[in-house]
């Protein structure tokens, strides 16, 4: 079993700054914000970590460092 107990991520799709995001608080992670605030980009960072892929299957993601 994988257990992250944190993510952090910079430069990757939408996110520039580095942002790290702890998931060891205990019991079940909720991630709620408003549309735009990068929840998806947080899960196709995890995806992308685990199986090279985004959400979609595409191993090709938009990095900061492209632009």
């Amino acid at each position: 079993m994988i257990r992250l107990l944190n993510i952090q991520i910079e430069g990757f799709c939408s996110v520039v700054e580095p942002q790290t995001v702890p998931l060891n608080v205990g019991g079940t992670v909720l991630v709620k914000a408003p549309n735009g605030f990068g929840k998806t980009t947080l899960f196709s960072a995890i995806a992308w970590v685990l199986y090279g892929k985004n959400l979609k299957g595409n191993p090709n993601v938009n990095t900061w460092k492209r632009y």
